[in-house]
């Protein structure tokens, strides 16, 4: 599942909420501690260093090889990733809450032909654009988390299921920060840099020059 941050209703074509506003405001301000300036430098740190060990070391030492997945373990792999793709929602959600805003709903839904989950972070657009843009990266932030988890049962386990998961999950925050669809590379983009309407504009931009 991809994630995605709606802020508008009608880019999903179905909603279903999964966890209601209010359960959300009672969890979120737990987690508000990882988004102190110290914890979070910190954290870019170790995730640098995490990359570093699995593509330099484990990756090269272990076979990587697709067509040895079962049936089982492919099932597997799904239901990591998309439990991490949860906990990313959770970041959203719980950025959200740090900055004060209190409506955050959490659910599954469609966008084009992808299923996703998806935080209702409408509110945030009462706040500045440098808290918007950290609402905008909570999410990958989050399920960055969980790629030291999986790394851990790797090495504990020798499991190929965590070495293929922790592959996947980090294309799924490729794909989560591809600013051309409107997911969290896209709210980034627009948050930063204040431009409103962003595709459409983009659009205009690139039909002015192509009928010039």
């Amino acid at each position: 599942p991809a994630a995605i941050v709606s802020k508008h209703r009608s880019y999903l074509y179905v909603k279903i909420q999964l966890v209601p506003a209010g359960f959300v405001s009672l969890i979120t301000p737990w987690l508000g501690w990882l988004f102190k300036k110290g914890v979070f430098v910190a954290w870019l740190l170790i995730l640098f260093a995490v990359h570093l060990v699995f593509y330099l070391k484990i990756l090269p030492e272990h076979q990587f090889n697709l067509n040895n997945i079962t049936g089982t373990q492919l099932i597997s792999i799904m239901l990591l990733a998309s439990v991490t793709a949860f906990f990313h929602e959770w970041g959203h959600a719980s950025a959200f809450t740090y900055y004060g805003c209190k409506k955050a709903e959490i659910g599954w839904g469609i966008y084009l032909f992808f299923s996703v989950f998806y935080t209702d972070v409408s509110e945030a657009w009462k706040l500045n654009r440098k808290q918007r843009a950290m609402i905008d990266i909570a999410g990958v932030y989050f399920q960055s988390l969980c790629l030291v988890i999986l790394l851990g049962l790797f090495w504990a386990t020798k499991a190929p299921i965590f070495l293929y998961t922790f592959f996947l999950v980090n294309i799924e925050i490729a794909s989560a920060m591809n600013p051309f669809l409107r997911t969290d590379g896209y709210w980034l983009v627009t948050d930063l840099f204040g431009i409103p309407n962003l595709r459409k504009q983009s659009l205009e931009v690139l039909k002015f020059h192509t009928t010039k």
